[in-house]
């Protein structure tokens, strides 16, 4: 028979009575059974020690004395175990679920096919199945007609036995006389001392062990105040704990230290793309373990499941609220329940848990990167900016190291900053493609030719950018002097200035990728539909370590409007929208608009830099000419930029383009660059303008 070793004497105490049970029952059965039955379960008895008594009606009294024995046995074994300080399993599932003498007898009948295939031959003499059904269950108990009804409630779907996951009826019925019933999936396992995961279908995992839960960099003072409150509520009723937050690591590790903290296993579940209903099943047999093994069940992959308004399933709730079990949800945002629905029963703690900081993220990194073959690019400082550029959560970072790693073997050399760099960006998962058109960000700020006014505030964003998170996180001057951590500039100038040149080069710079928006798919007519389209984009934008790039945006940046009819009105809904939603937003986002001198007030306020691209003066144009023209391209010796420059007021756009049409012109004669072609090209730009194009031939 099977069982743990100090379990066995009280199991086979058990199935004793049952076999005694099923003997006093022989007395209803046909005659021509009565005999081999008789036979069997005499032979049966006497193997396991137990005399035969007969089928006699003048010794069905002995088989009644010998049942008050065993019952009085059984309690002997029980109370032996628990002076000896090693409790029997069966008898720990008893207390546990604080299971009745009838219940356990039901459990134990339930069990007995599983433990001794006696009890299959015993069952069949009695039905057509190896597998009790209900109406011997209830044979076996004893009952008269009159509590029959009441004790068929223990194995109805609301008796403990069905609905603690602790039984299952064969065919999945609503329970019926015919009904039989089998151990629920992992049960037979427990009762031998293990746990069973199959019955998860590989979304569940036991921890028992928390070697890095007191990592300094996930230490939160209010995991051990959680601990103490769930111990203090435990002999009533247990409390919920939400932990909330960007970082599902950093959840998971919040709540082994919650574990930690009660010395109890802790038993996940990932409930991620699981249907409502399937989950119920699932939470069910969760649950179930955690009382079996005293666990804290953590629930993971519920995001899904939080509706628009913040609230959990309903279905969820009630199951949860019948249980007394220490239970944390991890979600990325705070959820409450349905009104009336568990506050009554269980209080919810909730408790944040705050995305990695720029310190923090560069300890990951570092933790990450540990024991590799390194270039020697990748050292403090730089690790220090990707840090502060890249607001990764623990797993993003793990998995753009992996994918630098990947690339470095590939070409058989050492993994390299610029490595970590596209490893992070691929690791910024998002869909903004569905709402914005991706840039390449091809240029630096070497590629860029402006007036030192500008070209400083160009730098000084940029080195923002790269200093935010030590500043704002490490500096702390984010808790006061600054609402958010965002950056947000408005380039102002006539087309051709270098407004989208800048963008590109401003992303290049930082190793992140632009996203242009078009606004002509943005600005609905429909009221309303506006906001709509801009909170799509900066929902999906928000950690995606992207740059948004509002080009031509003159239809939403120009002066809000006096209120004349209703469209004015919802003009300036749009436009107040638009900025209270640039003030809350994380990244980084750059707009232009050729507006520069009609920019309304509060607007311009709330902006970190409003840079003027101005038309370029002769002195700029030069410098165009020179770092436009390619010195890898044949050309002819004698070509003078100066009077380019000087003669032709065109602005950098005007001149990339000339210069373009120049070299494919010299391709197509198949000779060198002359400056003829630079002329050509100049002149088709003034024709584009409608300009007249002064001589210099």
């Amino acid at each position: 028979m099977g069982g743990n070793m100090d379990g066995d004497s009280l199991l086979n105490n058990f199935f004793s009575i049952l076999e005694i049970r099923l003997l006093t029952l022989l007395q209803q059965c046909p005659q021509e059974l009565r005999n081999e039955a008789k036979i069997n379960l005499a032979n049966t008895l006497s193997q396991s020690g137990t005399p035969d008594y007969g089928l006699d009606e003048n010794e069905l009294a002995a088989c009644a004395n010998l049942l008050d024995a065993l019952l009085a046995e059984q309690d002997k074994l029980a109370e032996e175990a628990k002076d000896s300080g090693v409790q029997p399993q069966i008898e720990m599932l008893r207390s546990r679920f604080d299971l009745t003498a009838e219940e356990m007898l039901l459990l134990t009948a339930i069990l007995a096919p599983d433990y001794d295939v006696r009890f299959r031959r015993h069952y069949k003499l009695f039905q057509n199945s190896e597998e009790p059904r209900m109406d011997l269950l209830l044979s076996m108990l004893g009952a008269e007609d009159e509590n029959r009804y009441k004790h068929a409630r223990l194995l109805n779907l609301e008796g403990k036995l069905l609905s603690c996951g602790l039984v299952e009826t064969g065919r999945k019925e609503i329970p019926g006389p015919l009904t039989t019933y089998l151990p629920a999936p992992g049960l037979l396992m427990w009762l031998n001392g293990a746990r069973s995961v199959d019955v998860y279908h590989g979304r569940a995992e036991w921890f028992d062990d928390f070697p890095d839960v007191d990592d300094v960099m996930f230490k939160n003072a209010e995991i051990p105040a959680a601990a103490i409150e769930v111990a203090e509520f435990e002999k009533e009723s247990v409390p919920i704990v939400s932990l909330f937050g960007p970082d599902d690591e950093r959840l998971l590790m919040h709540a082994k230290g919650l574990a930690s903290q009660l010395k109890r296993p802790l038993l996940k579940i990932d409930l991620q793309g699981v249907e409502i209903q399937d989950a119920l099943v699932l939470l069910k047999f969760a649950l179930r373990d955690c009382v079996l093994n005293r666990g804290l069940l953590v629930l993971t992959g519920c995001n899904g499941w939080v509706d628009s308004g913040g609230i959990f399933p309903s279905s969820i709730g009630n199951l949860l609220q019948k249980w007394d079990v220490p239970v944390t949800i991890l979600t990325r945002k705070q959820f409450m329940f349905a009104p009336n629905e568990i506050r009554e029963k269980r209080t919810i703690l909730r408790i944040p848990v705050e995305g990695l900081s720029g310190s923090r993220r560069l300890m990951v990194w570092k933790n990450n990167l540990s024991g590799l073959s390194l270039d020697a690019d990748v050292d403090d400082e730089s690790l220090r900016t990707l840090a502060g550029q890249f607001t990764l959560n623990t797993s993003q970072i793990r998995s753009a190291v992996n994918a630098g790693v990947g690339k470095a073997t590939v070409e058989d050399r050492d993994l390299s900053i610029k490595d970590l760099y596209e490893g992070a960006r691929l690791s910024s998962m998002h869909h903004l493609s569905d709402l914005a058109k991706k840039m390449e960000s091809r240029y630096t700020l070497a590629d860029v030719v402006l007036p030192e006014r500008p070209a400083k505030e160009i730098e000084a964003l940029i080195s923002m950018a790269r200093n935010r998170s030590l500043v704002l996180e490490d500096w702390e001057v984010g808790k006061k002097l600054v609402s958010g951590s965002g950056i947000s500039a408005l380039f102002t100038g006539v087309p051709g200035t270098g407004k989208t040149l800048c963008a590109q080069a401003i992303a290049g710079e930082l190793g992140l990728e632009l996203y242009r928006v078009d606004l002509s798919t943005v600005v609905s007519k429909y009221v309303g539909e506006t906001e709509k389209n801009l909170e799509h984009i900066f929902t999906e934008a928000q950690n995606s370590n992207v740059v948004l790039f509002f080009d031509e945006a003159d239809s939403l940046f120009g002066r809000r409007s006096d209120v004349g009819d209703s469209h004015d009105r919802y003009a300036n809904i749009e436009v107040g929208y638009l900025l209270q939603r640039i003030e809350t937003y994380d990244g980084i986002v750059l707009m232009a608009t050729n507006l520069g001198a009609n920019l309304d007030e509060a607007f311009a306020r709330r902006i970190h830099f409003i840079i003027d691209f101005p038309f370029p003066d002769e002195e700029t144009r030069l410098r165009l000419w020179k770092l436009l023209l390619p010195e890898n391209i044949e050309k002819e010796p004698d070509i003078d930029l100066t009077p380019f420059a000087t003669s032709f007021k065109i602005a950098g756009g005007g001149i990339r383009n000339a210069v373009v049409w120049a070299i494919y012109e010299s391709a197509r004669c198949k000779r060198p660059l002359s400056r003829d072609d630079l002329l050509n090209g100049v002149e088709r730009e003034y024709q584009k303008m409608g300009k007249v194009i002064p001589n210099l031939r």
